[in-house]
């Protein structure tokens, strides 16, 4: 943008045919997005930076140096807030996923044992107890409780559980003890599309 400005009042013009100081700020700004047009090109690819770049270029071609410099600054900003809008995606994937338990307690041979829950199998009971967290998604195999699904399903009161209803990985149960016939679990649940699983 300040070489834009500069293009544009004329900060140092010492050539009347060129500027410059245009032509040394665009070659700076507009590497990056050249040199992963080259890159898209030969793999084949049609990308943003590669039409951006068609559009520089001919800019520049014909001296419209202004017009390259504010389109190379749009690109500039808009890959910026590509980044941004990605690394705060993968920021609340990741914390979605830290929040499912990694242990749960399951009823096998009239025990109650804590497993990681990568050794959790799809038709195991799952005891959930008041305040711990939903470690897989399944039905209401016994017992009775109020559920704070909301990360879930957006409800903004607690869901009644009882036999036979869903429970989810990564809802909070609020008052008695769940016991929980696990369905999905680990990759098989809500979260398990999540790059954070792989």
């Amino acid at each position: 943008m300040l070489g834009a400005a500069a293009v544009w009042f004329k900060v140092y013009e010492p050539v009347a045919s060129v500027s410059i100081v245009g032509l040394v700020a665009l070659a700076y700004a507009a590497w990056p997005i050249l040199s992963e047009a080259i890159r898209n090109l030969l793999a084949r690819r049609m990308t943003m930076e590669l039409s951006m770049s068609i559009a520089i270029l001919a800019a520049a071609a014909i001296a419209e140096i202004f017009t390259a410099l504010v389109v190379t600054a749009f690109v500039l900003v808009a890959e910026e807030l590509e980044h941004l809008t990605v690394a705060r995606g993968r920021s609340a994937i990741r914390d979605l996923v830290d929040f499912v338990p990694k242990t749960a307690k399951v009823r096998r041979d009239d025990q109650i044992l804590t497993l990681p829950l990568e050794q959790v199998v799809a038709g195991d009971l799952v005891l959930v107890s008041p305040g711990e967290k939903v470690p897989v998604d399944g039905a209401v195999a016994s017992r009775h409780s109020y559920v704070d699904q909301s990360r879930i399903t957006g409800e903004s009161m607690p869901a009644e559980k009882a036999e036979g209803a869903p429970a989810f990985a990564g809802s909070i149960n609020q008052m008695g003890v769940l016991e929980i016939r696990g369905e999905r679990v680990g990759r098989d649940t809500s979260y398990g599309s999540s790059p954070s699983w792989w």
